[in-house]
């Protein structure tokens, strides 16, 4: 593990923060007729956020591979740390950003190598011991297992197996950190009790995804959680029903060298709700923003949308309802699939690279969405496609990795 020479890792290149005040997306004119101009309302333009971010530093891990995830703890966030953790090929690197008399930097913690050279980790998710609060990190990719490692122990305490191909996206149910929910290659998306490595229940099937589950997110309170996937679709599948709320609470229970029986898993074939209609292509990110939802897909846009109509209350969605479009985020080289955005913790800022190592970032504390300004990060030294972006609570500092095995991190400024 290298974090290069001071020089390569300070701010010795050229690094860019530029405004973006245009309003459409990274795609041609359409041809024909030319559309005439738009007079702008006065006071409606959009304003330069009151923030900026400038380049910091970076590391290189000495594998030069993809890092195809990269996540913050928040636990002990809170407490004032920056800690995460970065996956590619087949290790896990655990960092702490921290900040000095000559600046911010990024320091070396842990190394976690699995035994089989084959396996590429493609997702990690932060968790922490309810017995005695210590970290933990799950950990999937190719083959389709989830390592839970226990980080002050210093090896990998579970293999939870039961998926027939990869898993893309690991995320535990907040406020329930034994329950682990991973997206998989095989079109399923389970939910796993890591501490008993019970599966609780398996959500596909009939009415599920028909190719790779790329995406998966949770609501703040748990109770539902939203996927997507190759086959065009977003899903979203209720998990506060008696059954699995029963489900879940039987598997704290549940011992398999004293049972004769394997534990009764839910199998939940019909989702709650789905749409086709967002996307014309593999949706390889999806998170929650309140009651509606930003996905994103090969198409140079994050969409902002709501299930059902705009201003209809939850309980009067029906499963056959089609979707409310709220707003494009137009991007420009992000027309490659696995590359995820991020928020910080208020959902305030919204924060994607693309496949030229450019970073773009929305200020979405504005009172309509169609006026979020952005910002366009780059520097002259990353120049590969980022594939995660992580930012600490209040958005002061921004992670990203990269497919050349490097880390970048950049530090937010006042422009005011």
């Amino acid at each position: 593990m290298t974090a290069g020479d001071t020089a390569d890792s300070r701010c010795s290149t050229p690094s860019n923060s530029a405004f973006d005040d245009s309003t459409t997306g990274g795609g041609r004119r359409p041809r024909g007729r030319r559309q005439p101009k738009r007079k702008r309302s006065r006071g409606l333009g959009r304003q330069r956020p009151n923030f900026d971010y400038q380049y910091t530093c970076h590391v290189q891990e000495d594998h030069n591979k993809q890092l195809f995830s990269l996540q913050i703890n928040p636990y002990v966030e809170q407490l004032g740390k920056i800690v995460f953790a970065a996956a590619g090929s087949n290790r896990i690197t655990v960092y702490e950003a921290t900040n000095g008399d000559d600046g911010g930097d990024i320091n070396l913690l842990q190394v976690y190598a699995d035994p089989d050279e084959d396996e590429i980790f493609y997702t990690v998710a932060w968790s922490y011991d309810k017995e005695n609060g210590r970290p933990l990190l799950a950990a999937a990719g190719h083959r389709g297992i989830v390592r839970v490692i226990p980080l002050a122990e210093h090896y990998h305490s579970r293999n939870i197996t039961g998926h027939g191909q990869a898993i893309n996206e690991l995320k535990f149910i907040p406020n329930e950190p034994n329950m682990l929910v991973s997206a998989s290659k095989d079109h399923s998306v389970r939910l796993w009790n890591i501490k008993t490595g019970v599966c609780v229940a398996i959500f596909g099937g009939a009415e599920g995804h028909r190719d790779e589950v790329l995406s998966v997110d949770l609501t703040f309170d748990g109770d539902k959680m939203i996927t997507s996937g190759m086959d065009h679709s977003l899903m979203i599948w209720r998990l506060d029903k008696d059954y699995i709320e029963d489900a879940i609470a039987a598997s704290y229970k549940f011992c398999a060298s004293r049972s004769r029986r394997a534990f009764p898993t839910v199998c939940e074939h019909f989702p709650d709700w789905t749409t086709r209609n967002v996307h014309r292509n593999y949706i390889d990110c999806v998170l929650w923003f309140g009651r509606m939802v930003l996905s994103k897909s090969t198409e140079n846009n994050i969409i902002l949308w709501q299930p059902g109509k705009i201003g209809s209350e939850e309980k009067e969605i029906n499963r056959n309802d089609d979707c409310s479009i709220v707003r494009k985020f137009g991007l420009q080289g992000c027309d490659i699939w696995f590359v995820k955005f991020t928020f910080e913790y208020n959902r305030k800022l919204l924060a994607v690279g693309n496949k030229v190592g450019k970073v773009f970032v929305w200020d979405l504390d504005v009172p309509h969405p169609g006026k979020a300004p952005k910002l366009v990060l780059s520097h002259a030294k990353c120049t590969k496609a980022i594939r995660q972006i992580a930012m600490s609570r209040n958005g002061s500092v921004m992670l990203y990795s990269c497919d050349d095995g490097s880390i970048w991190r950049w530090d937010q400024v006042n422009v005011n």
